[in-house]
């Protein structure tokens, strides 16, 4: 997740205590003590509201029981009960003994069993070509196949209530990840722990650590100056610090395709992202136990809509072979590059050699009303994750390592050929610039 979502204009707090900087310092010692290096450092964050406080927007990820069929009469019942607070659902398929994520994601648009019976045959449309994500499977993957990963859903709640009180009517739940979300107050997990990495110092050392008060402090190892941060959306201040590709050590994939369709017919138009790592890169990126990873394709949206995904439309399907996946949403974003990525929130499960994809579908053809809405760019960032990873909205990217654009040649913002004139372009990191 990078940054805007229209829904929101949030940002996350965790609460903590400003403290003198002599208390720094006896947390640092506190910090060196426990030698705490590799680890993950939890705090509880839990805020109750009071009474008469005006209604919350809770944002939740639904989980159920592992082999939940989207054909049961379980899931049936969970749809009923859940209709348009649903904003997307996550499946998965074994596919010759991979996992395939797929989803579903209502943007500003309610959810029908309609529209979701026809964006899962769209998905499985695509899974069934020879130019899907994986080999064309045999026999073919059908509505049967499919099992419910999770639910996301968007309801009002009082603000002093902990959950839904829909959720207990929910079949074959797992578990549920919670957030608050509000345009005037800040994000507030609920119930879950929120995760700082104590740094892996291999590139820098350079990293954030817990005072005594569970307030977040930055050691800059270049200086030897001790900060306090305040986290927010923007800066969760939660990340490892290094900056490897500066130093040497690129953490990106060392072949990227992108390819670009639109059926005119079908009034559908897509975007896949294909890419590799050798053994070095990919070590490179796993260096510490907290990385996430979004390879994202940018589309030039500075003409009212017109670019190479219709933006006036808001129904997203999308599929993946790689692994703890997830639709990247929009926080933060700039609504005038539409941005459009399937991320990993753990990148310790890549392998080296292996080739990793996603692809995105949308409803709508490309709008051109001049001659840069065809303009494009391709985005790695590095990621972490501050909640539980699982939890909406909790990857963000690293506030030390630059987003880095692909392919794209000094002094230029954008790849200087269209999309509405590709339908492949690559990027090798032997030989194409990188920024």
């Amino acid at each position: 997740m990078k940054k805007s979502r229209k829904l929101l204009t949030a940002v996350m707090t965790i609460v903590f205590l400003f403290v003198s900087t002599a208390s720094a310092f006896a947390a640092w010692s506190s910090f060196q003590k426990n030698n705490v290096s590799n680890g993950t450092i939890d705090t509880a964050t839990e805020t109750d509201g009071s009474p008469g406080e005006e209604k919350n927007i809770q944002l939740s990820r639904v989980y159920l029981v592992d082999e939940t069929k989207y054909k049961s009469s379980d899931n049936a019942y969970n749809l009923e009960i859940l209709d348009e607070k649903i904003s997307q659902i996550v499946f998965h398929a074994d596919v010759k003994g991979e996992t395939i994520t797929m989803g579903v994601y209502w943007d500003n648009f309610a959810f029908s069993l309609e529209s979701l019976k026809s964006e899962i045959d769209l998905l499985l449309e695509g899974l069934n070509s020879d130019e899907g994500i994986v080999e064309k499977p045999s026999p073919r993957i059908t509505e049967n196949d499919l099992n419910v990963y999770y639910y996301e859903v968007i309801e009002q709640t009082n603000a002093n209530q902990k959950s839904s009180n829909i959720f207990p009517q929910l079949r074959h739940v797992k578990k549920i990840n919670s957030i608050e979300l509000s345009d005037n107050r800040p994000i507030v997990p609920l119930n879950q722990l929120s995760s700082i990495q104590a740094v892996n110092s291999s590139i820098d050392g350079s990293f954030h650590f817990l005072g005594l008060a569970n307030e977040i402090w930055w050691y800059n190892q270049n200086n030897g100056n001790i900060s306090l941060c305040l986290p927010g959306l923007s800066a969760p201040h939660g990340g490892d610090g290094n900056a490897r590709y500066e130093a040497g050590h690129q953490w990106f994939p060392n072949t990227v395709r992108v390819d670009f369709a639109d059926r005119v017919f079908g009034g559908v138009s897509s975007v896949s992202l294909r890419y590799t790592y050798d053994q070095q890169t990919l070590d490179n990126l796993q260096l510490d136990s907290n990385e996430a990873l979004e390879m994202e394709v940018v589309f030039y949206n500075y003409n009212d809509g017109h670019s190479f995904f219709d933006e006036t439309k808001d129904i997203v399907s999308w599929s993946t072979n790689q692994p703890n996946a997830y639709l990247d949403t929009r926080l933060f974003d700039n609504d005038q590059e539409a941005s459009y990525c399937v991320g990993v929130a753990d990148a310790s499960d890549l392998i080296a050699n292996k080739s990793y994809s996603w692809d995105i579908r949308k409803w709508g053809l490309p709008r051109s009303g001049s001659k840069h809405d065809g303009r494009f760019k391709v985005l790695a960032q590095r990621s972490y994750a501050t909640f539980p990873i699982g939890a909406p909205y909790s990857i963000f990217a690293e506030e030390h390592d630059p987003i880095r654009k692909l392919g794209v040649k000094d002094g230029y913002k954008w790849v200087d050929v269209s999309a509405y004139d590709l339908t492949k372009w690559t990027f090798d990191s032997a030989s194409d610039p990188v920024q």
